[in-house]
């Protein structure tokens, strides 16, 4: 009798180091938010280089101001490798912390965790050959320090899968809530150490997905002014095969148009919130009183309004 005594106050001790629900709630919201968003972005990017080669396409068909060894403006191939790479963090990073709050075993949450790792370091090598000049402005806008490259260290994940072994035996309540203690603990440590990770992909999209920045989208919108201004004068051309390919040329102007404003002003905010989101996850882990969790909140109803956007522009 003492004996199960002593086992149900160690068990209740750890339960007592575990996150809340309100806190587990909040994970759960920005891990879903995190893996929806970086696999929209993920989708998206391919989208929006294969619209810029048909619309600059046409532009030079209609000599308009296209290099015609340039036909993907920005969209070049190494540009969206380090962007998608970026998403894919997102995705692995979401889908990890909802692992840890749910009752995953040991074997998913070390796939999660090496997914997440593969992904970061993937994304770093690349990045660390890319000239963030650019982003540079912007990132320090927000932090008031330049750009950094970051090296992800794998000890937390390689750490996650050693200790959560050996369960059975007469010991099995216990070490199932040692289980959840372990759990809980690397969440915490895991969403601080990388919460300024989770920050520069966020700053590297955001600058990407600004219409008033210099990234992708910015060049993507005036790949559709140069269109624009390519086909403009249809109403004097005379030869049939031109016309032809101007009207093609308003397809795609409409076509891209209804894209920009269904779905790319919606991914800005959608990363801002995210990125806001994180800070605010971090605290709340360490502080269960903090009371403004609007941002974790709002999260859900920004991804839904994205998602969205995207299926009326499939349709």
């Amino acid at each position: 009798m003492i004996k199960k005594l002593i086992l149900l106050f160690i068990c209740l001790s750890f339960y007592g180091c575990a996150i809340t629900s309100s806190q587990k709630s909040a994970v759960e919201n920005f891990g879903n938010a995190a893996e929806k968003l970086g696999v929209i972005i993920s989708n998206e990017l391919p989208a929006l280089r294969a619209e810029t080669i048909s619309m600059n396409m046409v532009s030079l068909e209609m000599k308009g101001a296209v290099q015609p060894d340039n036909l993907d403006s920005s969209f070049d191939n190494e540009t969206i490798a380090v962007r998608t790479r970026a998403a894919n963090v997102l995705v692995s990073y979401g889908k990890l912390l909802m692992s840890l709050v749910n009752d995953d075993q040991t074997e998913r949450i070390k796939k999660n965790s090496d997914e997440l790792f593969s992904n970061i370091s993937r994304f770093n090598t690349s990045a660390a050959n890319i000239d963030f000049n650019q982003l540079g402005d912007k990132y320090s806008q927000y932090t008031g320090r330049p750009f950094f490259i970051s090296k992800f260290e794998p000890s937390i994940f390689l750490s996650i899968n050693q200790s959560i072994q050996g369960f059975g035996g007469i010991f099995q309540k216990l070490m199932l809530c040692y289980y959840h203690y372990k759990k809980v603990k690397y969440l915490k440590k895991i969403v601080r150490s990388y919460q300024n990770e989770i920050n520069k992909i966020c700053y590297l999209l955001m600058n990407d997905f600004s219409i008033n920045g210099k990234g992708l989208v910015r060049d993507y919108k005036n790949t559709i002014d140069i269109l624009e201004n390519s086909v403009s004068e249809i109403r004097f051309v005379d030869n049939c095969c031109q016309r032809k390919i101007a009207v093609k040329g308003y397809y795609l102007i409409l076509k891209n148009e209804t894209r920009l404003n269904a779905v790319t002003k919606n991914v800005e905010p959608a990363i801002v919130s995210l990125n806001n989101s994180n800070d605010t996850l971090a605290k709340y882990l360490e502080n269960k009183k903090l009371s403004d969790l609007s941002d974790i909140k709002s999260l859900t109803s920004t991804i839904k309004t994205l998602s969205e956007s995207i299926k009326t522009i499939l349709k």
